[in-house]
């Protein structure tokens, strides 16, 4: 199966998460328990039961699954992606270079958990795909002006095993086999040619935080949802793209969100999407190394000149990535503002120390890049990121952070302690 990249996707009842680029929808019909005693088709509450209870956790929809409970979620989602990447050879055709085309896809997803004990849970995944792959512009390849595909697509299961229950001093404990049937070999745009399997370890705590997308082409609509996620929801902010139809975020239509994103405390993640110059970045996974950093760095430098940040000096603001290139030009923008009329047409006051105006990630790759960023920004300004599963995460960010030439409590605040005072509003 190919994997996409999607800057925005949405699994929230029936909410969806829109862009130009990149349109990731999801509308979960049911919520079905049938367990001994109960009514049939009892609707269980869109939330995850108490932890520390009997149950197993299931991978989907945040539920725990009890002995002799079936947890049924049929739902739909619809992706729509104007620039995808796509690599012919993976296709079945002859060319290895990577393309861009529009991609459309509809999905029919059944899942299904099974409680055999408090303790063992057993899943099953299907879905019912039709999927459109459209030639890119300037790919010379076989490959056809339109590559359309539909049926079932592979089948996923899984066994999970929960090895200990949360306590106020340890984390939940669970383990999980799962294997991937490749019923559609032939059609490579929605199944895979090989068998899956993994097994795994997990840990996880019963803190209520987390944030939210929202849907930023309807800016007033935004803010509502930002509000209700946090004060309902016991969410702690958001993460939305650098952009959004190409429109940055100094834009005043975004005028709403920033207003209640400053009076709720929010904390606002940023990760790129929809990359400026896609068209000049099409080889060597361009779009990546240097696409994703480079919209961040103009979500920044939007923010900054754009005077966002002047208005809102209360703004808890986080760039993925390391920041893109922001922290590493802050002075360049600096000396702009000094020389040149422009950068001073909505900010009247000398910018100063930019660097620090902003969170950061540790993703970075290299230790002196990382301890230079601490030292500009400040290490109450970094924390831990990992880029999981991506093949451009850091996997060992944990004992990365930890080799650093900083001080021990610089570390313990990079790796978590800044996070939590952040994330539960007991910090500014």
């Amino acid at each position: 199966m190919i994997t996409r990249e999607m800057g925005t996707r949405a699994v929230v009842g029936a909410r969806s998460v829109c862009s130009r680029s990149v349109t990731a929808g999801a509308f979960a019909l049911a919520v079905l328990s049938l367990a001994p005693g109960t009514a049939w088709g009892q609707f269980l509450e869109f939330r995850q039961r108490d932890r520390g209870g009997p149950g197993v956790a299931a991978s989907q929809f945040a539920t725990f699954v009890q002995a002799g409970e079936v947890v049924v979620y049929p739902f739909y989602e619809y992706y729509r992606n104007d620039s995808a990447e796509y690599k012919p050879s993976e296709l079945g055709y002859t060319g290895d270079e990577d393309y861009f085309g529009r991609y459309r896809a509809h999905e029919g997803l059944l899942f299904v958990g099974y409680g055999v004990t408090d303790r063992l849970l057993v899943e099953l995944e299907a879905a019912v795909i039709t999927a459109r792959q459209e030639k890119g512009s300037d790919d010379p390849s076989d490959f056809p002006a339109t590559l359309e595909q539909s049926g079932l697509g592979d089948v996923e299961a899984q066994l999970r095993y929960r090895w200990g229950e949360e306590t106020e001093t340890r984390p939940e404990i669970f383990g999980y086999f799962e294997t991937v049937f490749p019923f559609q070999k032939a059609k490579k745009l929605i199944g895979t040619s090989s068998w899956e399997l993994k097994y795994g370890m997990g840990l996880s705590r019963s803190r209520s935080w987390g944030t939210p997308t929202l849907p930023l082409a309807q800016p007033a609509a935004a803010a509502d949802e930002l509000r209700r996620a946090m004060s309902k929801l016991g969410l702690r902010g958001a993460m939305f793209a650098s952009n959004v139809k190409g429109i940055n975020l100094d834009d005043p239509m975004f005028e709403p969100m920033w207003v209640c994103a400053e009076e709720l405390g929010a904390f606002m993640f940023i990760h790129p999407n929809n990359i400026a110059g896609a068209d000049r970045l099409k080889s060597y996974y361009l779009a990546n190394l240097i696409g994703n950093p480079l919209d961040t760095t103009i979500a920044a430098a939007s923010l900054i000149f754009g005077g966002v940040m002047d208005r809102y000096p209360k703004l808890k603001v986080m760039l993925a990535h390391g920041g893109g290139f922001t922290p590493y030009q802050a002075a360049r923008w600096e000396h702009g503002w000094a020389v040149r009329p422009e950068p001073k047409k909505n900010v009247r006051e000398p910018p100063k120390d930019i660097a620090k105006r902003f969170f950061y990630d540790t993703i970075l790759h290299s230790a002196p890049v990382l301890e230079f960023l601490i030292k500009q920004a400040g290490p109450g300004h970094v924390l831990l990121g990992s880029d999981y599963p991506y093949d451009m995460g850091m996997p060992d960010c944990v004992s990365h952070v930890r080799g650093l030439q900083i001080s021990d409590a610089d570390k313990a605040s990079i790796l978590g302690g800044r996070a939590e005072s952040l994330l539960t509003g007991k910090a500014p």
